[in-house]
């Protein structure tokens, strides 16, 4: 996409947020109002998907190293999916009423850096897993959550999980609010300069209404690259199950 939906995808901005950033002035304020004329949210439409996702399979769990049981688990709630043109691997996120809102997809060929989201998503509900404790786990891409849940196996399923497909803190808010038993909210974003600042950003809004924090940080820069590469036992330490930073 253009630079506004860059800002939107990597630092969750707004559209009107976007615009003021990139413009900062009345210029700005006058091409929100001209654009919002115009702009209409697209209808969200599944696209084709494939009667068989070889492809998909491969690339999670030989590539990306994810751990096969747990990508078979999505798999048999239709979280996982696979598109038919061109075999995108897709993250499904669906509604509490089990209705599909959202599809992100990304390239199934390895070294290929293909993301999007297909028009009309809804970033309330990004792709994720509802337990039943009191405890969610939020991180940037799906990839990463399926390999912090592969490296902590243990009873995965009675914690929660997001993948905010980016920085913005829409699809936690939005599964708090589905789930009043949510009192944990474990921040597990990338190890690099934008992660950090969301981090923060995300920890100060929870802080201020009473939410307990804690904050999980990759040895190296995402937790895919901690899956396909262990850190040494020192640099493991921090990334014991919510002990790390407490907030």
């Amino acid at each position: 996409g253009g630079p506004i939906q860059f800002m939107q995808h990597f630092y969750g901005m707004s559209f009107r947020d976007s615009v003021k950033h990139l413009l900062d002035g009345e210029e700005g304020h006058e091409f929100i109002q001209a654009e919002h004329s115009v702009r209409e949210k697209p209808e969200f439409k599944v696209p084709p998907l494939s009667k068989n996702m070889h492809r998909t399979f491969a690339y999670l769990i030989k590539t990306r190293g994810i751990d096969a049981e747990v990508v078979q688990h999505f798999v048999g709630e239709k979280k996982i999916q696979e598109t038919e043109e061109h075999h995108n691997v897709a993250f499904c996120g669906y509604d509490k009423n089990g209705e599909m809102k959202q599809m992100h997809l990304r390239s199934t060929i390895p070294g290929n850096r293909f993301f999007q989201d297909i028009d009309g998503s809804d970033k309330q509900f990004y792709f994720r897993h509802e337990g039943t404790d009191n405890e969610v786990y939020v991180f940037e891409a799906p990839i990463d959550m399926l390999s912090y849940i592969s490296m902590h196996k243990d009873g995965w399923q009675q914690h929660s999980y997001a993948a905010a497909c980016g920085v913005s803190d829409r699809v936690l808010f939005q599964m708090m609010a589905d789930n009043p038993s949510i009192k944990i909210v474990c921040l597990c974003l990338d190890n690099d300069d934008g992660g950090r600042k969301a981090t923060q950003r995300i920890s100060a809004k929870l802080y201020a209404q009473g939410v307990n924090t804690e904050v999980l940080v990759p040895s190296r820069k995402d937790w895919n690259e901690d899956l396909l590469y262990p850190p040494t036992n020192t640099e493991s330490e921090v990334n014991t199950p919510c002990q790390a930073l407490r907030c």
